[in-house]
């Protein structure tokens, strides 16, 4: 699913109530365009390894994912892809669980992505990272809900400042951060 394809382009989804969408493909929340997905409930879930939901992607687009209930499951999720591209997701209640790793700017030094958490969010990555400023400027703020990281083996849990000129910023005002780092074993 693309959401604001193109300059110009604007895209807007609502998901609500019961809800259900599964995605077999990578989802593009603003794609070089202005993207919005707004979920107050149902399910959102994304079949498949590689697939990705990326919320900004493309020179100068912008998107928000705005998660206020229900759930949303994908294999990784990216805010902030490309050179000036700007990724906001906003978590005020709901269940969001990441396979893999959740990504805040990447592609560009001049990238931004944003995570914002509040109270009755629940955010899960049971077997990768969490990347604050992979390559761009990325911000994660939590003032309330939790947030569990579990990393795959032998990888790091939380990243900030992942690369030469990327930027990391990390603050938790309330709520409740876990990070379990995995350790690989020898037979």
């Amino acid at each position: 699913m693309y959401l604001g394809v193109n300059a110009g382009g604007v895209g807007t989804y609502s998901l609500s109530n019961g809800a259900t969408l599964t995605e077999f493909g990578s989802e593009y929340v603003g794609s070089n365009g202005a993207g919005a997905f707004n979920q107050t409930g149902g399910n959102h879930t994304f079949i498949g390894s590689g697939i990705s939901l990326i919320v900004a992607f493309g020179p100068s687009s912008s998107g928000t994912y705005n998660l206020s209930g229900g759930v949303l499951s994908s294999y990784n999720t990216i805010v902030g892809n490309d050179s000036a591209a700007a990724g906001v997701f906003n978590q005020s209640g709901g269940t969001h669980s990441i396979s893999l790793d959740l990504t805040l700017a990447t592609g560009s030094p001049n990238s931004r992505g944003t995570y914002a958490m509040s109270s009755g969010a629940t955010l899960n990555i049971p077997g990768g990272s969490l990347y604050v400023g992979s390559s761009g400027n990325g911000t994660f703020t939590q003032t309330g809900g939790s947030t569990s990281i579990h990393s795959g083996t032998s990888e790091l849990a939380l990243i900030l400042g992942n690369s030469t000129g990327a930027s990391g910023t990390l603050s938790i005002s309330g709520g409740s951060l876990a990070l379990t780092v995995a350790t690989s074993s020898s037979a």
